[in-house]
């Protein structure tokens, strides 16, 4: 059996279609009834200038309920959590026609997603719209975001009987992102029935918060959780996580001990994004073997006693599965810490130690000097995308001259994005140099990658270089098929993944 499969685009209220056929089994069962087809109107002038409705002479087809909901959930955002909107779906969906809205109201998982927020629930009607979307998600799985902006100290009966109602929905929460600056003790967490709260669907969950000490919450009893998002680690609240299952962790704010105590407990771990603080006095002597771990992202605060720990945690890890590694060494203002460069020997010892096949690395800021860099980026040769935000110290010349000419210095290496700020200076780089560099990796020999990538981005206040005979070079590079980019910078590409303030992710 062949069913439509429709591609399609929500625009001012009216949704258009793209039809193609598919097998039936990729919507799932649908009833074997015969084709429907429903008159069609339009309106139209007639010869006294009056308006008036007249039937097409062409059939439409009447798509089947089934499709018609799934075209509406590949009408949702693509964010995790959906805003209301008048403009985008579902609610734009109900508003096109009658046929639209009965098919949208009874399809649960187009309302399975909601950011509640709290400024916005105490104004009229928002309350009402809150408890009738969640009613209309049924048993569906739910991703919740709640949100409060300001403090919301004693909150009115209406808010608080919608925290109480999400409270109750808690076996149907699939990822719950929670950012409430009041205190919640007893309206989405009760300390005294937390611990044996099961959350049989929950999977990601992200915490912000301000509470009490004394209050606790338990995510023991959520045996799909594999997710965490803690902006501050540990936070005020005590918060318990089954350790073992989680895949990923992201905080931007942890201590020292609390960071090494989850990665002994947190046996299979995957994905882990830290910013540091601490003075690296309690790294332990033993090596930390994380089996699982693949992408690992390191910062140190900015704050003089903890811009040397990412370079200094590597001493104690071994992570033979690592294909990503982000470091992001905060610069300290006025600290004697940069006018040397550091001992490179536990990032090169790391390397040794985890033999692992490196594919992505991402270093800001590193404190290190020409010839320490290229020791270190000839150590992982498996390297296919490089992140660079060098300081000033380092002579790119003599790194883009690594290039030419040599087959055996990251030889696999098929992105680069080299990002100056205001510590590093561009003002030392020859055109000519990496005009010649970029052409001879986009020309590569046999058994060499093609450089295919290369981006170089510059603070706003500083002012390009220019070189005739370079520059006509990059746009031969550009014409022959080279994703090549020489400017200012734009905001999220140059971005090193890690941030020493408050975000989320």
């Amino acid at each position: 059996m062949i069913v439509i499969r429709s591609q399609f685009s929500l625009r001012h209220g009216q949704l258009i279609f793209a039809f193609t056929t598919m097998p039936s089994f990729a919507l799932g069962p649908l009833s074997n009834r015969e084709p429907v087809y429903q008159r069609q109107n339009s309106l139209v002038v007639d010869k006294h200038g009056r308006l008036r409705y007249a039937a097409l002479s062409r059939r439409a087809l009447a798509l089947p309920v089934e499709i018609l909901a799934e075209i509406f959930i590949y009408c949702l955002p693509e964010d995790d959590f959906v805003t209301p909107s008048l403009t985008t779906a579902p609610l734009a969906v109900c508003g096109v026609c009658h046929q639209f809205r009965e098919v949208a109201l009874s399809t649960p998982r187009l309302w399975s997603s909601l950011v509640i927020d709290m400024q916005l629930a105490r104004a009229a009607g928002y309350i009402d719209l809150y408890q009738m979307w969640l009613l209309r998600a049924r048993r569906a799985p739910l991703s919740l975001a709640i949100q409060d902006d300001g403090e919301m100290q004693n909150p009115p009966k209406s808010v608080r009987s919608l925290l109480q109602t999400i409270a109750k929905l808690s076996p149907q929460w699939r990822n719950v992102d929670v950012d409430l600056e009041v205190d919640i003790d007893g309206l989405l967490f009760s300390s005294e029935v937390d611990a044996k709260r099961a959350y049989p669907l929950l999977e990601k969950v992200a915490l912000a918060y301000t509470n009490p000490s004394d209050f606790s919450i338990s995510f023991c009893n959520a045996p799909r959780l594999r997710e965490i998002f803690a902006p501050v680690y540990p936070p005020v609240a005590q918060i318990d996580f089954p350790w073992a299952q989680i895949t990923t962790f992201r905080t931007c704010d942890i201590d020292l001990s609390s960071f090494l105590q989850i990665l002994s407990n947190a046996s299979n771990l995957v994905n882990g994004s830290f910013t540091l603080r601490g003075d690296g006095s309690t790294l332990p002597t033993s090596i930390l073997s994380l089996d699982h771990l693949q992408s690992l992202s390191l910062a140190g605060m900015l704050v003089s006693e903890a811009v040397r720990i990412p370079m200094s945690v590597l001493e104690c890890l071994k992570t033979p599965a690592l294909k990503s590694l982000t470091l992001q060494f905060a610069y300290y203002y006025g600290s004697h810490v940069w006018t040397n460069s550091w001992d490179v020997s536990p990032f090169l010892s790391f390397i040794s130690r985890s033999s692992f096949q490196l594919s992505s690395l991402a270093l800001s800021l590193a404190p290190m000097q020409t010839d320490s860099l290229i020791d270190c980026l000839r150590k992982v040769p498996s390297l296919a995308h490089l992140k660079l935000e060098p300081l000033r110290d380092v002579d790119m010349n003599t790194i883009f001259a690594q290039f030419n000419g040599d087959s055996t210095f990251l030889p696999k290496l098929e992105s680069a994005h080299i990002f100056f700020s205001i510590h590093t200076s561009i003002y030392t780089i020859d055109p000519d140099v990496m005009a010649r560099m970029l052409r001879w990796r986009w020309d590569a020999a046999v058994g060499i990658a093609r450089l295919r990538s290369f981006y170089m981005a510059e603070s706003s206040y500083r002012q390009p270089f220019v070189d005739e005979k370079a520059n006509a070079e990059f746009e031969r590079l550009k014409d022959e098929g080279m994703d090549l980019y020489l400017g200012m910078q734009r905001p999220g590409i140059d971005s090193f993944g890690i941030s020493v303030g408050f975000h989320r992710p």
